[in-house]
């Protein structure tokens, strides 16, 4: 039992020490206000809408400050649509908008 408890230990401590030198490089590479505009154009149905849009917003929080994604409404279906809606809730960096919109959305940053 008592080496079960130290090889527990030590994952986490490696896990940890993975996650904080993470932390350090990716604040050394990142400036005050630099960012990125990451676009994810979908239409029709696509299945993997969810997953396309969290891996960009995984890209933005690694990214730095004043990164922002943008889901663009391309003819996508209701369901797509409405995954998309739900996920950019959970991020406020993210925003879903029509093709027609996305010049003034992006004359605004």
């Amino acid at each position: 039992m008592y080496y079960f408890a130290v090889c527990i230990l030590v994952f986490f401590a490696i896990v940890g020490l993975c996650v904080m030198c993470m932390r350090i490089s990716g604040g050394l590479w990142r400036g005050v206000g630099d960012g990125i505009l990451v676009l994810e154009p979908m239409s029709g149905h696509c299945e993997d809408a969810e997953f396309i849009l969290r891996s960009a917003a995984r890209k933005a929080q690694l990214s730095g400050f004043g990164s922002r994604v943008i889901c663009v409404d391309a003819g996508m279906d209701r369901e797509t649509r409405r995954v998309c809606e739900l996920v950019c809730r959970e991020y406020r960096f993210m925003k879903i908008c029509r093709k027609s919109e996305l010049t003034a959305i992006i004359n605004e940053l």
